[in-house]
């Protein structure tokens, strides 16, 4: 599995990032029409929106958000698997380590150490962010657990050690 590294997913953070200030500034021209009642309502809003926004994208479009659609970038398991709810969690509360001390430092230097250029959240989510083509995801060409696989047909079944389909 080839491994975004640093630069992709920073762009792919900036788009989303992008257009979660959109929402929150189109809500904030109607919200604040309503006084300390719409204050309260945006800042709930604002918790939302920063955190359930690439839990909730990752979770419904199979590892992607908009800014990782935009840059053909996926969150899949370790084996390739798509990413489920529970890990989409997991890494995107991870995000608070992976921020410190500031700018996403831990999560950059766990991304340059690991060899899968995974930050925090992914380590212990058991994921890696990667190109968009996964198998069994609409859309996608094939690649999992760190080598491409040809795309089979239902019934086919691989030998073992030819590696051949049977």
């Amino acid at each position: 599995l080839p491994a975004a590294g640093p630069i992709p997913r920073a762009l792919a953070w900036a788009i989303d990032f992008g257009i979660r200030l959109g929402l929150l500034m189109a809500a904030s021209m109607v919200l604040g029409l309503m006084g300390e009642a719409g204050m309260g309502l945006y800042l709930v809003l604002l918790f939302a929106v920063f955190w359930l926004y690439p839990i909730v994208c990752e979770g419904l479009f199979a590892g992607q958000t908009p800014g990782k659609r935009a840059l053909d970038l996926r969150v899949v398991s370790s084996d390739g698997a798509p990413v489920g709810w529970l890990a989409a969690c997991v890494r995107n509360l991870m995000r608070t380590v992976d921020m410190l001390p500031f700018g996403y430092a831990c999560g950059l230097v766990s991304g340059l150490v690991d060899p899968w250029g995974r930050r925090l959240g992914d380590l212990v989510a058991g994921r890696r962010c990667g190109p968009g083509d996964v198998p069994g995801v609409r859309g996608c060409a094939g690649w999992a657990g760190g080598r491409h696989k040809q795309p089979r047909l239902p019934g086919e079944q691989m030998h073992h050690r030819e590696g051949v389909p049977g």
